[in-house]
């Protein structure tokens, strides 16, 4: 770590002024201090995959001097990022910095907001394993008390998909039912083989025709003008219905679409009041067992489940 002369320090002034005065090619975000203390993310700054930011942690509090990933100190003020990774995929994480002329800046990634929860970190960025779904803190820190302008772009990549068929816990009934949270875009194979014929649209239903073999639930929840494309077909081509109900009760006249018109089965549908709603891939025949399929959904206006315990890091943390 080098010691800073006083030209470094008019260098550092200039350079900041320069990132200001660019904000027309890139998002300028410059955090509002907090308290001293541990880690404050109360006015953490949202970041999205792909995204590129530009700040300064200049002036900014110094409430975090050591971090579980490394053994030396951070005495600089900290820039406090907050990240939301959808499910149900595992995601790799690739953060790159550009911190200017001279300023000593890391670069960490914490599993909550909590220093001693740190996953990785980096002296210009670090790609990481793959994690779960969920929020995360990406803080940029100051070696030595470092301080300056920086550029940080965020990249995220869907890890490979969970194994044939998917890694989900029984999901029979609409109380089971594998419950998506937010934006959501996979496709797995899954099976509904020798389940049970518990939700039926009926003849007259969405999909024109009765499901009366066996099936399996996914609950989604959509905000309003949320949209849902989902299909399946099936691997050793047995006879699929798919549907979506808000009333597992009553799926004949609950259904909002379906598709029986021919493997593979799929659909497009956008909500517009919003809702919760029961994604069944059934199966048409009572004589037929079903078995495995192809599952592809994709949830844009996703909104969190209303049961609390259904969360997909919850699920992956029980049934890996």
């Amino acid at each position: 770590m080098r010691l800073v002369s006083v030209f470094l320090m008019v260098a550092l002034v200039l350079l900041s002024a320069s990132v200001v005065m660019a904000g027309n090619e890139k998002p300028f975000v410059q955090p509002v201090p907090g308290t001293r203390g541990d880690l404050d993310c109360s006015n953490a700054i949202p970041i999205i995959c792909g995204e590129t930011v530009m700040g300064d942690n200049t002036g900014m509090p110094n409430n975090v001097e050591t971090y579980s990933c490394v053994g030396w100190t951070e005495s600089g003020g900290e820039v406090v990022y907050e990240l939301t990774l959808p499910g149900p995929d595992d995601w790799e994480i690739t953060v790159t910095t550009d911190f200017g002329w001279d300023p000593d800046l890391d670069v960490f990634l914490l599993g909550s907001c909590d220093e001693a929860d740190c996953i990785d970190y980096g002296d210009t960025g670090f790609v990481t394993d793959c994690i779960p779904p969920g929020t995360y803190y990406i803080v940029v820190d100051g070696y030595g008390g470092d301080e300056g302008a920086y550029e940080m772009t965020v990249e995220c990549m869907i890890c490979e998909g969970p194994a044939d068929p998917c890694d989900f816990p029984p999901h029979d009934t609409c109380e089971e039912a594998i419950v998506f949270c937010g934006d959501v875009s996979f496709r797995c194979i899954d099976t509904n083989y020798m389940m049970g014929n518990d939700l039926d649209p009926g003849s007259g239903g969405c999909t024109g025709y009765s499901a009366q073999g066996p099936d399996v639930v996914y609950q989604v929840t959509l905000l309003p003008g949320g949209t849902i494309t989902a299909s399946m077909d099936p691997v050793n081509g047995f006879d699929a219905s798919m549907y979506l109900i808000t009333d597992c009760s009553d799926p004949v006249n609950s259904c909002v679409i379906g598709d029986d018109s021919g493997n593979p089965e799929g659909f497009t549908y956008t909500s517009a009041e919003g809702g919760v709603y029961y994604l069944v891939a059934d199966t048409y025949s009572s004589y037929n067992d079903g078995g495995e399929f192809t599952l592809v959904i994709d949830i844009m206006g996703g909104g969190a489940s209303a049961v609390e315990s259904a969360t997909w890091s919850t699920i992956k943390a029980l049934y890996r």
